[in-house]
């Protein structure tokens, strides 16, 4: 059993149209999940998950609505449980998660926040064996605001002591054009998604003989190019700013 502390800050900039933009600093959220070890075979680890505490702060920065939305969703997401597997290589795969399926776009953003916590509490490794210095990549299909994106993290190994390494990572994507339905959305129109921009970047110490790392942390900035075509045919771009911290407790 391992619990991890997961505390997120993010902000969302929307622009609809050539006239109207709008920008967003959400409250900061701290998650604590309890992680528990369900079967192991095979070099892969099957892990059961249960969501125990979700705790939003906001700033002055942030505004009633946002405020108010979030806590809302917190309070919905706290107690939700969920599973996910580790292959060898340290990858995590089939992730689910119970939570309220008819999700607000907070919510939403939320679950994406857990996911891309929970994948980094694991260091995906090479496959032959490397020393300091060493450079390699892992690439995996992860989903964001609904958006099938193909993940690839190009990794340094910057440290090795005992069970205990330090890594470094750059991220890059590719997402092919699809039709997304963002969660909470008023309009039951799609929205065709012609472009992504994704970047990002993470460190950490990771502990290669138990789940989650003695800290971890990323930056990522995602960029949607899209085209509504209700309530009329436009343009919207909305970018999502996150940051993201990871601790396994003691």
């Amino acid at each position: 059993k391992q619990t991890l502390r997961v505390e997120s800050s993010w902000t969302i900039e929307t622009v609809y149209g050539p006239l109207i933009k709008t920008k967003a600093v959400m409250p900061s959220i701290v998650y604590e999940l309890e992680t528990e070890v369900k079967e192991a075979r095979d070099g892969d680890t099957r892990f059961d998950f249960r969501i125990t505490k979700v705790t939003t702060t906001p700033s002055k920065e942030v505004k009633p609505a946002q405020a108010e939305g979030v806590k809302k969703a917190a309070d919905s997401l706290k107690g939700s449980a969920g599973s996910f597997s580790i292959g060898a290589r340290g990858i995590v795969e089939d992730f689910a998660i119970d939570a309220p399926s008819s999700a607000s776009l907070f919510l939403s953003d939320m679950v994406d926040q857990i996911k891309q916590a929970i994948r980094l509490s694991s260091l995906p490794l090479p496959a032959e064996p490397v020393g300091k210095g060493a450079k390699w990549t892992a690439t995996q299909v992860v989903e964001q605001r609904t958006a099938k994106i193909r993940h690839t993290s190009t990794f340094e190994l910057v440290g090795v002591k005992g069970e205990r390494v330090r890594a470094t990572s750059i991220y890059a994507a590719e997402t092919p054009k699809q039709t997304l339905k963002l969660p909470g959305s008023s309009s039951d129109a799609p929205l065709e998604l012609h472009e992504l921009d994704f970047f990002g970047d993470s460190k950490g110490a990771w502990r290669l003989n138990k789940l989650g790392p003695a800290s971890a942390s990323e930056h990522t900035l995602t960029g949607f190019k899209m085209t509504a075509t209700a309530p009329k045919v436009e343009v919207v771009v909305m970018a999502l700013d996150t940051t993201l911290e990871v601790k396994a407790q003691p």
